[in-house]
């Protein structure tokens, strides 16, 4: 009797691809949290560090343990989405107890940035950056944390932005991203991959076009410093949208600062005719 047929526009189910080295049933973030390399191809990227952030009180093996659920929850994120603010949203819904526990809140910073380091390593110069941006962000956000997600972001933008705008490109790691993990690790092992990125030109992107080009040569908003714009047209087009975020910006500042005289005519005019809602919604 002749096989069936599958249907028309079923899918079919696709085996995960394994590294070498991988363990069956392990995670990404777990292979990469040992350190696991391709050892054919990349032995000189092999280290045995914890780079300053040994975390002893995190036992691996518990997968019951909200902090392995939030880093598979992230792995997963960052294999489908690519917003940087969507996965950080997505990753803190339902581990909302990691992120306002100070001592799990730390542990996960320190695994973040473990895990990151050994991507760099790995990556280095010669691909593309890959999650290596990811695992930057998400630490530098869980290290900058003020007890509310949305505030956090808002605060945080302009860094994310940063972080991330080489993501899904072919360019090389940033060397913004290189140097926060180089900084918060007390090992010196990015030191050499530091030193070759660090003359490196800032890339920023159009919030329009999305065209990459030197950070230096980009427009800036002149109220808020965060959104960037190839062109005056650019900067334009996105006005509509941009300047309800734009006013947030500016309420936040002058919400979390005691003295409003450094803010612009504008952001005083926006703040004094506008009702803001709330941030958790």
């Amino acid at each position: 009797m002749p096989p069936n047929k599958k249907k028309q526009g079923s899918k079919q189910k696709t085996k995960p691809v394994r590294r070498v080295g991988q363990a069956e049933g392990e995670t990404n973030w777990e292979y990469w949290l040992r350190g696991g390399h391709n050892l054919l191809t990349r032995p000189s990227a092999i280290v045995n560090c914890d780079h300053g952030h040994s975390v002893d009180t995190f036992d691996v093996s518990e997968r019951q343990n909200p902090i392995f659920a939030m880093l598979t929850s992230f792995d997963s994120e960052i294999a489908s989405t690519y917003g940087i603010r969507s996965v950080i949203k997505e990753t803190y819904n339902g581990y909302e107890s990691v992120w306002d526990d100070d001592e799990q809140r730390m542990t996960a910073f320190h695994l973040f940035v473990r895990i990151g380091v050994n991507l760099a390593l790995y990556v280095g110069l010669e691909q593309r950056g890959g999650v290596t941006p990811y695992y930057a962000a998400m630490a530098c956000m869980l290290e900058n944390y003020d007890g509310n997600i949305n505030s956090t972001l808002i605060k945080m933008d302009a860094k994310m932005r940063d972080f991330t705008v080489n993501c899904h490109t072919d360019l090389p790691l940033s060397r913004v991203v290189v140097k926060y993990l180089a900084k918060k690790s007390t090992c010196g092992c990015l030191n050499v991959l530091y030193a070759r990125v660090k003359n490196h030109p800032n890339i920023g992107k159009c919030k329009t076009c999305e065209k990459l080009m030197e950070k230096k040569l980009l427009l800036v908003c002149s109220d808020c410093k965060c959104a960037h714009y190839c062109s005056k047209k650019c900067q334009k087009l996105d006005w509509r949208v941009h300047k309800r975020d734009c006013m947030i910006r500016r309420w936040h500042e002058i919400a979390t600062s005691e003295d409003d005289s450094a803010l612009s005519p504008l952001a005083k005019q926006l703040l004094g005719s506008v009702k803001i809602s709330g941030l958790d919604e």
